[in-house]
């Protein structure tokens, strides 16, 4: 039962999977993108990985917001924004986000976090987000949005 319940939660949140496929939305020069990830059952490394910054522009990264849905199942994990590097490797450049334990319920855990960085990445680099679990044997979907603002380099 406990699994069936976990499945139609995390069907519910995939649902809007194609929000994570979105460009990014730029108005003038605030910059906004949400990408949003499956990371599976067993894997103890996933990582979200963002549009890359054009060519003569900067991109400075100051607002992240997380939502990470979890199994109940015993393991802990952490989140952090950083310059991607490949969808297997930790990101360069962590900056550790702040999770806070929301509730549980049907077997899941709700976590979210909104958090004030300070990352500026220019000229072909990649904004990424690293969540690194210990001792995982449970689904993770997450879903984080970046803010900040884009200008000429």
């Amino acid at each position: 039962m406990k699994l069936f319940a976990l499945t139609a939660v995390l069907a519910a949140v995939l649902a809007f999977a194609p929000l994570a496929k979105a460009a990014p939305i730029i108005n003038g020069k605030v910059y906004e993108e949400t990408k949003e990830k499956d990371c599976g059952f067993s894997a103890n490394h996933c990582v979200l990985g963002f549009t890359k910054v054009p060519t003569g522009k900067i991109l400075t990264i100051n607002r992240v917001s997380c939502a990470v849905l979890k199994s109940t199942s015993q393991f802990t994990f952490s989140l952090a924004l950083g310059q991607f590097v490949s969808a297997d490797l930790a990101v360069k450049r962590p900056q550790f986000l702040t999770p806070v334990k929301l509730g549980v319920g049907s077997g899941v855990e709700s976590y979210q976090s909104n958090d004030a960085v300070q990352l500026v990445l220019k000229n072909d680099k990649r904004p990424g987000i690293s969540l690194d679990a210990d001792g995982r044997n449970g689904q993770i979907v997450i879903e984080c949005t970046i803010l900040g603002r884009r200008t000429n380099s």
